[in-house]
């Protein structure tokens, strides 16, 4: 359990840093560096493991309302998510891309509700490594699966 946990923690980090830093490099209103601050935080949280329930919980709470906001969103207009300078994505891969995010954070919390004392291990390094993976997939994948089928 203790690898899921690793592996979910970076690869939610890894998701939050990554918008954050894109809303930052090229903010286009306030509200965007405010979001950029708060989603660098919770990310900074969960890759470095302080707080692991709090974290997980936010996390989950965050990707839900970020899942939520894709469906009743009435505008058409690509998410700008990771900023303006990545690649926009259309309303389906966000829709898909935040239930994937909020599946995952879920699953997060209800694994450290669950977890005892942590432990920290070598094989923990590797499944950090494997989060991270997952993260950037996370946040690339949509992007060259509409790059391949729609240009």
């Amino acid at each position: 359990m203790e690898q899921a946990l690793v592996t979910l923690a970076w690869a939610l980090g890894a998701v939050f840093l990554l918008a954050a830093l894109g809303k930052v490099a090229a903010p286009s209103n306030p509200a965007d560096v405010v979001l950029a601050t708060g989603e660098g935080l919770l990310g900074m949280v969960l890759v470095v493991g302080v707080y692991p329930l709090l974290a997980s919980a936010l996390a989950a709470v965050t990707a839900v309302a970020y899942c939520a906001y894709a469906f009743v969103r009435r505008s058409e207009d690509d998410c700008s998510c990771f900023g303006r300078r990545m690649p926009a994505s259309s309303r389906g891969v966000q829709r898909a891309r935040n239930t994937l995010l909020a599946t995952l954070a879920i699953a997060y919390f209800a694994l450290a509700s669950m977890r005892g004392e942590p432990s920290i291990s070598a094989v923990s390094v590797v499944f950090a490594g494997v989060g991270l993976l997952l993260g950037g997939v996370i946040v690339l994948a949509p992007w060259l699966v509409e790059w391949a089928f729609v240009t």
